[in-house]
């Protein structure tokens, strides 16, 4: 068993029955440089951040009203500012066999060297906000995982993580008689892997007679299919999408460390990557779209007979308005290959 020594569950109000997302911030001081200890456990799933940059996200599987506790150190000096998104995901069929689909909740406790709590969930100076810029009413991954990442940006969405909100809220804390457990999983590394080979530039044609995606989740799933919005049922049209000539302009300097500049032609642009082996992580990009921009991220460990990346069900979807934009993830991913999809007028950076 885990125990804290101050802090406490909290959640907060969603404006979603199901898959709610909140931002929980948090600021203190530091006195000299100092090594400090986090305590974290969240459901479903969480990312940290230390002064605007991702440290952690987990957390390590457990069952019904359990929560592992994940702990790390960071050493930190002056004003510290803690930001946590956290996921709460769930479905009216509650079948789902990577997390519980309970009530979300958040709980840290970070301690200094000398076992002062500088911050604790529960107690004064967290404070939260919805994320409304994910949406919540989307199709499935697969038949028992949950929904797929969907979001609606601007280069504002951000704010929020240095404690910029227009609105915040104070968390309230939950009333459930749950035990913590200690991590024993190993955590990830988190270490950068650059993915600098371009395999292929090309036009996706949609065409109306095609290979269909197969999909068990609407049948296992009929209740939460019912409700998803029908703009929000995108993955077939992407599995109709085919490989087609670029017909658009690019230009990048494979040698250097410019972005690429391409900007589409007759139909929506799309650009290859591989790694040369498949690799766990979090996809990391920076993009910059001078008009508005769908971006489809699709990630494989392996290509058609054809040699193209085809359309899954693992993909992430941004909404993007004009700006600059650092795109991380809120999963990690299986990848060898990666294929964005860019569908704008107007040039997109990356």
């Amino acid at each position: 068993m885990y125990m804290y020594k101050e802090a406490k569950p909290v959640w907060g109000y969603s404006s979603s029955k199901y898959n709610q997302f909140l931002g929980f911030f948090s600021e203190f001081h530091v006195k000299g440089e100092q090594k400090l200890s986090f305590a974290v456990a969240a459901r479903s799933y969480y990312r940290l951040y230390v002064n605007g940059q991702m440290v952690a996200n987990g957390p390590a599987r457990t069952a019904h009203h359990y929560c592992r506790v994940d702990e790390f150190t960071q050493v930190l000096s002056g004003k510290v500012e803690i930001a946590v998104e956290v996921a709460a995901l769930n479905k009216p069929e509650k079948y789902c066999n990577d997390c519980t689909l309970e009530p979300g909740l958040l709980a840290v406790e970070i301690v200094d060297e000398s076992g002062k709590v500088l911050s604790a969930t529960g107690k004064e100076g967290w404070r939260y906000v919805e994320l409304t810029y994910r949406c919540p009413l989307v199709e499935t991954m697969s038949h028992s995982r949950g929904i797929a990442e969907v979001y609606y940006l601007n280069e504002h969405s951000f704010d929020w993580r240095w404690g910029l909100a227009s609105k915040w809220e104070s968390p309230i804390i939950v009333e459930e008689k749950l035990a913590f457990l200690e991590r024993r999983a190993p955590y990830a590394d988190y270490h950068p892997i650059p993915v600098k080979t371009i395999l292929h530039i090309c036009d996706m044609r949609p065409e109306d007679e095609g290979e269909e995606m197969f999909q068990t989740s609407p049948f296992f799933n009929p209740e939460w299919y019912a409700m998803i919005p029908k703009e929000n049922r995108f993955m077939e049209n992407l599995s109709r999408e085919k490989d087609a000539v670029f017909t658009g302009h690019y230009s990048w300097d494979k040698n250097g460390d410019t972005p690429l500049i391409i900007s589409p032609g007759d139909y929506p642009a799309a650009v290859t990557w591989g790694t040369g082996k498949s690799e766990l992580g979090f996809i990391d990009l920076w993009i910059q779209v001078c008009e508005e921009c769908t971006v489809d991220i699709l990630n494989s460990d392996c290509l058609t007979e054809t040699g193209s990346v085809k359309a899954n069900t693992y993909l992430t979807r941004y909404f993007l308005q004009p700006g600059s934009y650092h795109l991380t993830t809120f999963e990690p991913k299986l990848v060898r290959y990666i294929k964005v999809i860019m569908r704008t007028q107007g040039e997109v950076r990356l």
